[in-house]
């Protein structure tokens, strides 16, 4: 408790980076991101890279003595957005709304 403010702030900072699938420089971005927040927390991350394809990445924490390993699986790849049928903020804007759906 007490952290809400800063989780909203890194979440917010990770999706007001554009993620369109067909630009990798976008989802290179996303990864360092998302490298750069494991880091803050002592977890190691590795890009993954190989030519023509986007970036990739690879984390673990390492526990001795554990019997199990727990995977988590993400994509950070959007869709483009045909800025006709877009309503509401801009893609790359993160809003906070309440319940009723009034911006917060």
């Amino acid at each position: 408790i007490g952290h809400e403010r800063a989780i909203i702030d890194e979440f917010v900072s990770l999706l007001a980076i554009p993620n369109v699938a067909a630009n990798q420089q976008d989802i290179l971005r996303n990864v360092q991101h998302l490298q750069r927040l494991l880091a803050q927390r002592n977890i190691e991350a590795q890009i993954l890279q190989i030519p023509n394809a986007p970036a990739a990445l690879f984390a673990e924490i390492r526990t001795p003595g554990a019997t199990r390993t727990l995977m988590f699986y993400a994509h950070i790849d959007g869709q483009p957005v045909e800025p006709s049928q877009w309503q509401g903020s801009k893609p790359f804007t993160p809003v906070l709304k309440d319940r009723s759906g009034r911006v917060i």
